[in-house]
């Protein structure tokens, strides 16, 4: 019996005991839980009260002197009128401390402290352990690192493939393709169709597994498989190439919607290999150096720039990504803008591109630069990072940006900036997602007007061949 007591007393000893370490426990957690929301009240009370102190001194000093018009201020130009104001305004406005009391009520209601900082932890979680995005336009991958693009009209119907083209839409595609062939190749231009992937389409196991995708093939397969053969090869399909090995080495950002320097070196080297076997079929083939790739140096950056996606989120500080960069061991090439009086078409302001696009035409620099083609991209942000490379082959680069306007037809080119540069080599690049774009509606065919900007009959001249090598351009 005593055994017993002896064994209870001991129980309840420990029981209290630990209901002891218990309060002072929940004391810390609930003093952790309260100090943000504390110290958000003392910054709503501070704040205020400075902003009362701003107003009185404004007011003591009166309205000139703070940039306003006193006459349009008081109401009156005559001493009466300015009197009658500045009464009724001291009648209107609380006295002693209840003025930014009253303040701070008022700013409680609207704007409750620490509402920001709670939905910041709100997204967090979210993000973290529900794999769920505070962003309509971004969806969170398997992996909480892992970002995608794909907003409801264009990203995510390219990615579970729930909008196949009509029949008319196919055939318009194909049309336009296959003029687009055509027509450059009857000018003597070395023309190609650069499609940059979703990152969805190379990185699908990382797509949450609620996203399921249809039987149907998406609306990049369906061109490809209506192209005759001989267009097929103008169209660089970058899908495979940027695939292979994806799970080592990574081509993409992960908190980005681009592929990152890597990704760009692959597909640049992949575009060097089909454009130059391309122009081996034709009249005018371009020289050696477009089949030897440059050599690069490669540098680590733990932080790089604020990533698209993550910027969408709005909370930079919880999603962050290193990168490695790659930079061409010797760069050939002077930058210069290119002035928008020469781009005919951009003159129109709704095709206007904006700064971070800025028309711009690379040179090279040397005699050996003479052997080389010229060259114009028409592109969109994929290209940015293919520029230090591609830049490297070509006499000139000129790069113009896609419009991206609603109402303005997709794929639009300036025919005659191309008539006065006279290329060898059009790069028209733009990402497999614009295929859904509805904004921009269909592409438009060239008409009657771009046959006369640039007419038939006379191809641009061939590249010219130099005796000495031009290797010293590319390493």
């Amino acid at each position: 019996m005593r055994a017993e007591m002896t064994h209870e007393q001991e129980t309840g000893g420990a029981g209290r005991s630990a209901r002891l370490w218990a309060y002072p426990v929940l004391g810390c957690l609930l003093c952790l839980s309260t100090a943000p929301l504390l110290a958000a009240l003392w910054q709503e009370v501070h704040t205020t009260r400075l902003g009362q102190q701003s107003n009185a001194a404004q007011t003591a000093l009166g309205p000139s002197a703070i940039g306003m018009d006193a006459d349009a201020v008081l109401g009156s130009q005559s001493p009466v009128g300015a009197g009658h104001a500045v009464a009724e305004h001291e009648a209107a406005a609380p006295s002693g401390g209840l003025n930014w009391v009253r303040a701070v009520i008022q700013r409680l209601r609207t704007e409750p402290p620490g509402q920001a900082r709670l939905k910041q932890w709100h997204d967090r979680v979210r993000i973290s352990m529900l794999r769920s995005s505070p962003n309509p336009k971004v969806v969170v991958g398997a992996d909480k690192d892992w970002l995608f693009f794909m907003p409801a009209g264009i990203g995510l119907p390219a990615y579970t493939h729930q909008r196949p083209f009509s029949s008319a839409e196919l055939e318009h595609w194909r049309r336009f393709v296959e003029q687009r062939v055509a027509w450059f190749a009857a000018r003597g231009v070395q023309y190609v169709m650069v499609v940059a992937p979703n990152k969805s389409a190379v990185y699908a196991d990382q797509v949450p597994g609620r996203l399921a995708q249809f039987a149907n093939p998406g609306r990049l397969d369906q061109l490809l498989a209506v192209l005759q053969p001989a267009t097929r090869e103008h169209v660089i399909d970058l899908r495979g190439v940027l695939r292979e090995q994806a799970a080592i080495v990574q081509n993409y950002y992960r908190l980005d919607s681009h592929w990152n320097d890597r990704g760009a070196y692959r597909a640049y080297q992949y575009m060097l290999k089909r454009i130059r076997s391309l122009s081996l079929q034709g009249p005018a083939p371009l020289p050696k150096s477009w089949a030897v790739p440059v050599q690069t140096l490669s540098q680590w950056e733990p932080l790089a720039e604020r990533h698209d996606l993550a910027a969408l989120l709005n909370d930079p500080e919880f999603l962050q990504e290193g990168t490695l960069r790659l930079t061409p061991r010797v760069s050939s090439y002077e930058q210069e803008l290119i002035p928008l009086s020469q781009l005919t078409r951009l003159r129109d302001p709704g095709l206007a591109t904006s700064s971070r696009f800025y028309p711009r035409l690379l040179r090279q620099k040397g005699r050996a630069s003479e052997a080389l083609p010229t060259c114009v991209a028409f592109r969109d942000s994929f290209f940015h990072a293919l520029t230090p490379f591609i830049a490297q082959h070509c006499r000139s680069l000129s790069l113009l940006k896609h419009p991206d306007k609603p109402g303005v037809p997709a794929l639009e080119i300036d025919v005659p900036y191309l008539a006065k540069v006279r290329p060898h080599v059009v790069i028209e690049q733009f990402v497999d997602r614009l295929f859904y774009r509805a904004h921009n509606g269909a592409p438009r065919l060239l008409d009657e007007l771009a046959e006369q900007q640039f007419p038939m009959g006379v191809p641009t001249k061939a590249v010219p061949r130099i005796a000495h090598s031009t290797t010293d351009v590319l390493h």
